[in-house]
């Protein structure tokens, strides 16, 4: 796996290979193949801003000495227990049009990466189980080694021309699997349930707004969403602010790849904020406005895993694939406006009357552990020009305290903006209970018994 970053070095350039069976050829003609990888071309050039350029070669395509349930059949845990096979077949028989040494970006001795394109729909699509899987993995997971042109070949990812329902009605791919796969490559984790419905059931996910979950399938794989937050702060790619009190405007993160960050007090758990709006790439996404994300990568307890039949950490599940296999314990959530939203349309702020986010707003502005950031938005809206707009502000903030043998003076300020709708709570303990009561703004003072 290589971080976006350190491979951004002018060009990426990468070679992609047909390659069919014996008993499965393409359905595809040369000329479709090769609009599949220029638009997938496209797709990361646009993710790049012009920062940095991607090359996508085909070669032309070639056919494997077996047929495809060889390459497809299933062990174990393992999919398509001889891919590592194919895809070194696919390289070898590619020796005489392709020069793999111009595939090592960084010259470092290593071809970056090889994407086989297969004949075929895919596995992870409903059909027969000897299909292909679309996935990224190394020939050394399979202990296989390879050497091109004096180059190692071990990176690869695979995708497969066909997309189709549970097998029926197969269709050319689109590019969303394509890119979704290669994405792996830049460091890029599944954010769909990878379980399915283990561990409690199906999750929700980040919806169809991003690349690394279901948006890879917007318009049947043809428009896949733009990189958002959560995958810009992996890549450490775009431009993060820490949120503040103060009034904002977010372009459309495609625009101006800004987001803002909340860190909360347990290390590896934060929130991220980004404006999308239904244009380009995010044009599927039909509905825009300020997305919230509650991302946990800490040693906080993640419940139970089915796979690994025990809990996990939410560093765990980043480690493991596991991101999001627990409905109740996402561990890259978008914080929908409607938390029983039913379409993605109603995840965006603002949604109806949900124009704000704090600790006591539903959804709420608290950590897993419950604990508050001491920090609201407010007055959530869109703009015509497809930018969001909110102010951040501290509803309370304490002054001063007094204390004395039986009693306290706490002294506190109220953004103006909220002060007629909040109330106030109190904790209080002997040391073995803690006991807490809630107030209407306006009064003076309280008793405690």
């Amino acid at each position: 796996m290589t971080n976006l970053l350190a491979i951004f070095l002018a060009v990426f350039r990468m070679i992609v290979i047909p390659a069919q069976f014996q008993d499965r050829q393409f359905s595809c003609t040369e000329a479709e193949l090769e609009q599949t990888v220029l638009s997938a071309q496209e797709y990361f050039n646009d993710q790049s801003w012009d920062e940095r350029e991607f090359v996508f070669d085909i070669a032309p395509a070639v056919t494997l000495s077996k047929g495809y349930a060889y390459y497809g059949s299933n062990y174990s845990d393992r999919r398509d227990a001889q891919l590592g096979d194919a895809v070194r077949e696919a390289c070898r028989l590619s020796s005489g049009q392709v020069d793999f040494s111009l595939y090592d970006n960084d010259n470092d001795g290593n071809v970056d990466n090889v994407f086989v394109l297969f004949a075929g729909p895919s596995e992870a699509d409903g059909a027969d189980a000897e299909s292909i899987w679309p996935q990224y993995g190394s020939l050394g997971d399979y202990g296989l080694s390879l050497s091109m042109n004096g180059k190692t070949v071990d990176s690869f990812a695979v995708s497969c021309e066909l997309a189709s329902d549970d097998g029926l009605n197969p269709q050319p791919a689109g590019i969303g699997i394509f890119c979704h796969e290669l994405a792996h490559h830049f460091g890029l984790h599944d954010l769909y349930d990878t379980d399915g419905d283990g561990s409690g059931g199906m999750s929700k996910g980040l919806w169809n707004t991003s690349l690394m979950d279901f948006g890879c399938k917007n318009l049947d794989g043809q428009c896949p969403p733009n990189l958002g937050a959560p995958d810009l702060e992996t890549l450490g790619a775009g431009t993060c602010e820490e949120l503040k009190t103060g009034d904002y405007t977010l372009e459309p993160v495609n625009r101006s790849r800004r987001y803002l960050k909340y860190e909360t007090g347990t290390e590896g758990e934060y929130f991220l904020f980004e404006c999308r709006a239904p244009e380009g790439w995010d044009e599927p996404l039909g509905n825009g406005g300020l997305l919230i994300y509650h991302i946990d990568k800490s040693e906080n307890p993640a419940g139970m895993s089915d796979y690994y039949g025990r809990e996990l950490t939410a560093a765990e599940r980043w480690e493991y694939g596991q991101i999001n296999c627990r409905p109740d314990r996402q561990c890259a959530e978008i914080v929908s406006a409607d938390p029983e939203a039913a379409e993605a349309s109603d995840i965006f702020f603002p949604n109806g009357s949900r124009d704000s986010f704090g600790s006591d707003t539903d959804p709420a502005f608290r950590t897993w552990d419950g604990g508050t950031s001491g920090l609201a938005l407010i007055d959530i809206r869109r703009n015509g020009d497809g930018s969001v707009s909110f102010s951040v502000v501290r509803p309370v903030s304490i002054s001063s305290t007094t204390v004395f043998q039986d009693a306290a003076i706490v002294n506190w300020d109220i953004d103006e903006r909220l002060a007629e709708n909040m109330g106030f709570e109190i904790e209080w303990t002997d040391g073995k209970t803690v006991w807490s009561d809630r107030a209407d703004c306006g009064t003076d003072s309280y008793t405690i018994e």
